[in-house]
């Protein structure tokens, strides 16, 4: 059994495109940047945007008095747990944290590994592109708890995984990360 699921997970990362690793990777660094320089970001990268609304101004706002947080360590488990997620709604052109079988984020990742501690889940959906992604989740417009920013800041997640994929609607595609305090 651990064989075929090891087979399935490589199968899975095999069908990336080469965009889609290089999307993957950029998302991970940009995360990497904001957490580890957040007022160097928020210069580079939200100062022209801020007036664009009032999301974007407080995210830039809270990166510029936010302390400098250890980078997010890539994690095969969660790159698997966060494409098999993205794979299955894509592929059904849903949205949302559970899978078409019902899937909780917690089963999905321990399919694929064994966490401790706390584990998050953000979703994008609408952008191929690594900044736009990041900045939509760290903006967190129409989410009133700023949740995919708090995971994003949040110094207690240790690890990450993403999985960018095509989605079968309107968005065209999927992004999805997963985070754990601990991972093995």
């Amino acid at each position: 059994m651990c064989c075929l699921l090891f087979f399935c997970a490589l199968i899975a990362l095999q069908a990336q495109t080469p965009n889609q690793i290089q999307i993957q990777n950029e998302v991970v660094d940009l995360i990497n940047e904001a957490r580890t320089q957040p007022f160097r970001f928020a210069e580079n990268y939200l100062r022209n945007r801020r007036k664009e609304s009032p999301e974007a101004e407080e995210c830039y706002r809270e990166l510029q008095r936010t302390p400098q947080i250890a980078p997010l360590q890539k994690a095969t488990a969660l790159t698997e747990s966060s494409a098999d997620h993205a794979e299955d709604t894509g592929r059904a052109g849903i949205t949302g944290h559970v899978g078409r079988n019902g899937s909780t984020l917690r089963q999905r990742i321990e399919r694929h590994g064994n966490w401790d501690g706390s584990i998050a889940e953000n979703i994008s959906c609408g952008r191929n592109d690594a900044l736009l992604i990041v900045l939509d989740l760290l903006i967190d417009e129409g989410i009133a708890d700023r949740g995919h920013r708090r995971n994003i800041l949040d110094p207690t997640l240790a690890f990450v995984g993403v999985a960018v994929r095509p989605h079968q609607s309107v968005y065209r595609f999927i992004c999805v990360l997963d985070f754990a305090r601990r991972i093995e």
